[in-house]
């Protein structure tokens, strides 16, 4: 009994300690594509498609810590080619991280996951891969931040991506 009150309390004390609560904050656009290759190929078939994208982002934001998580999708639907019809053509999902131990130094971190159809989306390596196939990419990013004086800083990071399509896998590290 004594633990379920205190799982129960001490979130809710932390809550109340918090300087704002998290930020919820969804969104969802609308729109009419004319699409003049969907297949990427040199006898090119057009189409035109509506796409539907609901999403969220939550962000908390304080002196010390900055976080921010965001999820969307995209739904088609295509007039002329409805084999191609997805409810989830493509995800994007992320989280940053931003922690400043002190006034002057901040951790900076980024994870993310894309999922597409179109794997020119994603951009990978040449940006030349085309047709519509299942690619994905996995990425991340570290960087430390100094500031040394107001509007003077020096940044010192990488990242890392490793990109799955149906042709192959493709890595890059910087």
């Amino acid at each position: 009994m004594l633990g379920g009150l205190l799982a129960v309390a001490l979130p809710a004390v932390a809550f109340a300690q918090a300087p704002r609560p998290p930020a919820f904050r969804p969104d969802v656009t609308f729109g009419i594509v004319f699409d003049d290759n969907v297949f990427s190929r040199p006898e090119p078939e057009s189409d035109i498609f509506m796409r539907l994208t609901p999403g969220f982002d939550l962000v908390h934001d304080s002196t010390r810590l900055t976080l921010r998580g965001s999820l969307r999708f995209d739904a088609e639907r295509y007039q002329e080619r409805p084999d191609l019809n997805d409810p989830v053509a493509r995800q994007n999902t992320g989280l940053d991280l931003t922690w400043r131990p002190t006034s002057r130094l901040s951790l900076i971190g980024r994870v993310g996951y894309q999922r597409t159809q179109t794997p020119q989306d994603l951009n990978v390596t040449t940006g030349l891969a085309g047709g519509r196939q299942e690619a994905s990419r996995v990425d991340a990013a570290l960087a430390f931040e100094q500031t040394l004086r107001p509007r003077k800083r020096v940044s010192i990071g990488g990242d890392w991506a490793k990109d799955d399509i149906a042709l192959g896998q493709d890595s890059n590290l910087r």
